[in-house]
């Protein structure tokens, strides 16, 4: 009895158990800041980052958003790419297609009030068909690996 008690005890303290967040990569490639404010450092302002983990030894990118005036970022994206193919970064939205090997990983961040979401995260076999609209839309448009072509809409706002 006392051993299948602490077994349901131990399955139970380990079910419950918070992953620790995810650490960020040190290098910086780059940094998407859609405005530029006078006398603002660009660390004071909302952007997505791309960054390289482990250099040297098992490079991966990491997409990291951070919301304006925020000291720690809002969004942490792991990925296991190696590699830029394109971005493309209008007012709230930033798509970002990477890739490892034969397959392309599409991301798209969105800000919606001032915060971060992951809106879309899709493995792809050809490169993202990425368009900006005349009625301000960013579409998408995905070959995924085992699905159809589908088109993604999203709505530029200037937050």
């Amino acid at each position: 009895m006392a051993l299948i008690l602490g077994s349901a005890l131990t399955h139970l303290l380990f079910a419950t158990a918070v992953a620790p967040p995810p650490q960020l990569c040190p290098s910086v490639i780059t940094a998407l800041v859609p405005q530029l404010t006078f006398r603002r450092p660009v660390t004071d302002l909302r952007r997505v980052e791309i960054r390289s983990c482990r250099p040297g030894t098992a490079e991966n990118l990491q997409l990291v958003a951070w919301e304006e005036r925020s000291p720690k970022p809002s969004l942490i994206v792991e990925t296991y790419d190696l590699t830029v193919i394109q971005v493309l970064m209008r007012c709230n939205i930033f798509v970002i297609e990477t890739a490892r090997g034969a397959y392309d990983t599409v991301n798209v961040i969105v800000y919606e009030s001032g915060k971060a979401r992951l809106a879309l995260q899709q493995t792809v076999r050809d490169p993202a068909i990425i368009l900006t609209t005349p009625d301000d839309q960013v579409k998408v448009t995905l070959t995924p690996i085992h699905a159809k072509t589908r088109t993604y809409a999203y709505s530029i706002t200037n937050e």
